[in-house]
């Protein structure tokens, strides 16, 4: 029950902020704006506290715990003193509303409430299992909870120290509370379930309908990239809500005046999104561009100088002190110069943007058919020729990366009824002329493609798909908006049949998560049924056999201090799995460091047994300890 202490305090920002609304403006309410107040409240609250925490060295689960209650007697306080709650009304009413609706729109919400049980049920069978979440998100989540702080420590891996850390947040409160990482996918399902409903929201600012409103919810929720991520513990779900937070707060305030708490929120929203992810100022900067644009008009220049001081103050603030750490590591509050020059696009001309865009749009419309594939790769490939550069140049594609179009299952790299749809969305804002509810949507599009131009100019391409989520999440409302106003229902109800068939295979049946396994294109046995420390391995025998096998004898050997030598193309999280440090009181520590993070290391760590992924048969000896067992390439000193 403790574990479910975050949640709880969210419920309970959602209560308060439905009895009272922080921005005290005289506009239409919705329980939907209650939401982005409380996620707002609620992300903020997590990197605050993790911080103070972490500098008073107590994140560990009494630090936690104690935050989160307090929390929830505070929100309680405040609860206990209002006279009613609207917020049972409000959903009265809303079931009411519900009951009305005809069998169209029944079907579409039973759909989008399927997505949320079946992802949920999904991320909470599932331990971490990406690459990246296994190489150095989870990694450095073990070093800050074994430390009680989120000070640099010794780390091959930069990426560990570096990286903006508000998604790691989540999963440290959460690994803490429950003692396991049953639960520390849930962070990107909230990301997931809050973007999609507040995307809902957006759509109803534009004018759609119910209809509408829930098609702009389905279209994001049946991405499939997104439907992976909402089962896993990576980031980008994370950087899409915040992306969808900052959106929803420009619209809901557009027509009204902005008042300080507007403000408030505003920078909380900021802060968090550039703590969740550097390319989160891609997307900000044209909204920002636009706010201000529209809060200049309607303010006296004392005032908007006064607010957007506040605003840009908690924002800084509750980044600051990351980037203090980056720069005390490595010169720099963006990392290390070595990894931004590998993503940084060294041909930032008009013809990278368009190169781009067709590489990516390609690989989000590749099929199962092989035939339709080939076309738009020879096509992609002609147009190439004729810029007079490659479609895998260095210069402006991520070091290892080469384009291809290709579907492999689940298809979660592909997306090609979204991106077919968000392509008639923007034909149809930008060529038909629609009344004024349709420039909002039309201003929307165009801050979305304003990102991706931003995008395109300052970073190489990447492909994968989960990059291009929060681009999608931007658009969706206004994807929406069109799909509501068709009148023939059956055309819409074709839409839903599509873009539910585009995300069954993802849902159901991802290929190292499954609900219901497909062999072989599923590698593991139903997430319901398999071992967890197994699902980490995702069922390979032979990885899960050698860590395995090393565990076993570092317990045997009764040693409590455990050296780890591999490097940052090595995934360590599964070494904190088998090993179980921090039920057998064991400490774990790097021993290869990378270059500038020496003195964080321990100087008096003394290894009694080292785990070694990068020696070779000469090494009979490492740091005074010899040669026990060399198992699958593995080498165990002691």
């Amino acid at each position: 029950m403790l574990a479910l202490l975050p949640f709880f305090a969210l419920i309970g920002f959602f209560v308060l902020f439905d009895t009272r609304n922080p921005t005290r403006l005289s506009v239409d309410r919705d329980w939907r704006d209650s939401l982005g107040f409380a996620l707002i409240a609620w992300g903020a609250g997590l990197a605050i506290s993790s911080e103070i925490l972490g500098a008073l060295h107590i994140l560990n689960r009494t630090g936690v715990l104690l935050f989160w209650g307090s929390v929830l007697l505070v929100v309680s306080f405040f609860l206990i003193r209002r006279p009613h709650f609207p917020t049972i009304s409000r959903l009265r009413l809303g079931w009411s509303h519900v009951r009305r609706f005809d069998a169209l729109d029944r079907l579409l919400l039973v759909s989008l409430l399927t997505i949320f049980v079946l992802t949920f049920l999904t991320a909470v069978s599932s331990p971490p299992q990406e690459g990246d979440a296994l190489a150095y998100h989870m990694g450095r989540v073990m070093h800050w909870l074994q430390n009680e702080t989120l000070a640099p420590y010794a780390t091959p891996d930069s990426r560990q120290i570096w990286m903006p850390p508000w998604t790691e947040f989540g999963f440290a409160h959460l690994f803490l509370l429950a003692g396991t990482d049953r639960l520390v996918n849930l962070i990107q399902w909230i990301a997931m379930a809050g973007s999609v409903l507040l995307v809902t929201r957006i759509a109803s600012l534009l004018g759609a309908g119910v209809t509408g409103q829930i098609l702009s919810g389905l279209f994001l929720a049946t991405i499939p990239v997104g439907i992976s991520q909402a089962s896993g513990a990576l980031t980008d779900y994370a950087l899409a809500m915040w992306v969808v937070v900052l959106i929803w707060l420009f619209l809901f305030l557009e027509a009204n005046k902005f008042s300080k708490g507007y403000w408030l929120l505003l920078g909380f929203a900021l802060g968090c999104g550039v703590l969740t992810k550097t390319n989160f100022v891609v997307f900000a900067i044209p909204l920002m561009l636009f706010l201000e644009w529209d809060s200049v008009k309607k303010m006296k220049w004392g005032e908007w100088i006064g607010n957007n001081a506040l605003m840009a103050v908690i924002a800084f603030a509750l980044v600051l002190p990351s980037w203090l750490r980056t720069y005390r590591g490595f010169g720099s509050i963006l990392g290390v110069e070595e990894h931004i020059d590998l993503h940084r696009n060294l041909n930032p001309w008009m013809l990278t943007i368009f190169s781009d865009y067709i590489r990516t749009l390609s690989m989000r419309l590749a099929t199962p058919l092989d035939s339709v594939n080939a076309l738009l790769y020879k096509g992609v490939y002609f147009v190439h020729e004729h810029l007079g550069v490659l479609p895998s140049d260095p210069s402006i594609t991520y070091q290892g990366k080469s384009y291809f179009v290709d579907w492999a299952w689940p298809g979660e790299d592909a997306a090609a009824v979204h991106t077919v749809l968000l392509s008639l969305a923007v034909l149809f804002y930008f060529i038909r002329r629609k009344p004024k509810v349709r420039t909002s949507a039309r201003r929307l599009l165009f801050m979305t493609m304003l990102s991706y131009g931003f995008y395109a100019v300052l970073f190489k391409w990447q492909g994968n798909a989960r990059f291009y989520l929060a681009f999608y999440a931007s658009a969706a409302a206004p994807v929406g908006c069109l799909l509501g106003a068709w009148r023939r229902r059956w055309m819409q109800s074709g839409g839903v049949a599509l873009l539910m068939l585009t995300a069954l295979p993802v849902l159901v049946s991802h290929h190292t998560r499954p609900l219901v396994p497909l062999p072989p294109r599923t590698v593991t046995q139903s997430v319901l049924l398999a071992d967890r420390e197994r699902l980490v391995f995702r069922e390979n025998e032979a990885w899960f056999a050698s860590h395995r096998a090393i565990a076993d004898r570092v317990v045997a050997s009764g040693c409590s201090s455990v050296g780890l030598r591999i490097d940052s193309s090595d995934l360590e999280y599964p070494w904190w799995v088998v090993l179980r440090p921090f039920e057998r009181d064991i400490r774990i520590e790097h021993l290869l460091i990378y270059p500038g993070l020496e003195a964080a290391a321990d100087p008096s760590f003394d290894p009694c047994v080292i785990i070694c992924a990068v020696c070779d048969e000469d090494d009979q000896r490492l740091a005074g300890l010899e040669l026990q067992e060399v198992i699958n390439g593995i080498y165990l000193y002691r």
